[in-house]
């Protein structure tokens, strides 16, 4: 399972970010169908909406501050060797107009899906 935050950090990267949600969602679930082998219903992107009360001063300054974060969490050990393939495949295809990090965490968990 891959879940996928998209988080932009200026209101004016929301902007774009909600222009572009289909695109950005798109290369994002593409990526890691292709690198990580995922079956579409093991693949959630979300969108959300800048959080962001004052941003680092400093890293705006020097042009450190990315616009928008893209997070992706999975407990799938297994996908550790193909990081860089999917971080390299969501950047080469990232639309143009924002600046984005994109980070991976790989965690130590379990989860339980259910319904009530």
């Amino acid at each position: 399972m891959a879940f996928t935050r998209i988080v932009p950090l200026t209101k004016e990267a929301e902007t774009i970010t909600r222009i572009l949600a289909h695109e950005i969602q798109q290369v994002v679930r593409e990526a890691v169908t292709i690198c990580w082998d995922a079956p579409p219903a093991d693949i959630i992107t979300v969108i959300e909406e800048c959080r962001v009360v004052v941003a680092d001063p400093i890293a705006r300054e020097l042009n450190s501050h990315p616009e928008v974060l893209v997070l992706i969490f999975t407990s799938d050990e297994d996908k550790r060797p193909r990081v860089q393939d999917l971080v390299d495949r969501i950047a080469s295809r990232f639309p143009v107009g924002l600046k984005a990090e994109i980070w991976v965490t790989i965690f130590d968990g379990w989860g339980l899906n259910f319904d009530l």
